[in-house]
């Protein structure tokens, strides 16, 4: 053997052990989320007992977020800077801490300060950036435009995939984030208003039913499993539409009603320190030039 050949037989007696670590790290992987599937199939479902334990973290965030989201509705297209700003740092902040405490066992404070710093960072770019907030904002609607296409299609018929819902959602989302980004003024108060409604229903629907309606909605898409609805989640689920119609009709008829014009990146003005010279002061002073 040469010299390359025997290296490359060493270096790979050398990974082996690494590279079968890492191979039977995946497939336990794969087994648990199999499991969790499985799980979740033969779980049982919701009911719709009362709850009164809430907790204070997370109620905090939701009343956060439901009044946040209220002034995102009302002024969402006039003021699109601060309402890319809320839905960046929001949607940032939820997912990263979300995926922390699925996935590492940190301390609360640190989960806290990892998906406020991420928050922050992702908010920066939609603020700094038009382009970034309308490409998270159409993206954000589409998913629950493509939720609510998903719930209409499971009345009639059900979906017996996993694949099948999650293909729907991506495209639909892409779909109108291109639209989003095309049409920056009536597809952006749509993508707005139904992205605001969504938040102020599911923030009411962790004080009243804590999160109910998120797990009917995934058992329903996914694992075709239908929860029994109790009589307030029907009350809280006509907070969606309802609060997406007042916000359609506000922005359209008062304050999203002029197109605006304004550059997509922040541009740093230097105010004009020019002087201009007195001529009667500087010949009092110094004289004449010639």
């Amino acid at each position: 053997m040469k010299i390359p050949e025997k290296f490359f037989v060493f270096c790979l007696v050398l990974c082996q052990p690494s590279i079968l670590h890492t191979l039977n790290q995946r497939q336990q992987e794969q087994d648990l989320a199999y499991l969790s599937i499985i799980k979740k199939q033969f779980t049982t479902l919701p009911n719709c007992k009362w709850n009164y334990k809430y907790d204070i973290g997370r109620s905090i965030v939701a009343a956060l977020s439901f009044f946040s989201a209220g002034f995102v509705l009302i002024f969402g297209y006039k003021r699109r800077r601060i309402s890319f700003g809320l839905i960046g740092f929001s949607t940032a902040s939820i997912l990263t801490y979300l995926i922390i405490i699925g996935e590492t066992e940190f301390s609360l404070i640190v989960n806290i300060f990892i998906s406020l710093a991420a928050g922050v960072v992702v908010s920066f770019f939609t603020i700094s950036s038009l382009y970034c907030g309308y490409f998270l904002t159409g993206l954000l609607g589409g998913f629950l435009t493509a939720f609510i296409f998903l719930l209409i299609y499971t009345l009639f018929l059900s979906l017996n995939s996993l694949t099948l819902p999650c293909v729907i959602i991506a495209v639909i989302g892409l779909i109108q984030t291109f639209f989003t980004m095309w049409w920056r003024h009536r597809i952006l108060i749509f993508s707005i208003c139904m992205v605001a409604s969504a938040v102020m229903a599911a923030a009411l629907d962790h004080f009243v039913e804590d999160l109910f309606l998120l797990e009917y909605i995934e058992m329903k898409l996914f694992y075709n499993r239908v929860p029994k609805l109790c009589w307030w989640s029907y009350l809280v689920l006509s907070l969606w539409p309802l609060c997406f119609i007042i916000g359609i009709l506000v922005q359209c008829l008062y304050t999203g009603k002029e197109r605006q014009k304004e550059s997509y990146i922040f541009v740093f003005k230097r105010k004009n320190t020019t002087h201009v010279r007195d001529d009667q002061n500087h010949l009092i002073r110094y004289g004449s030039d010639y």
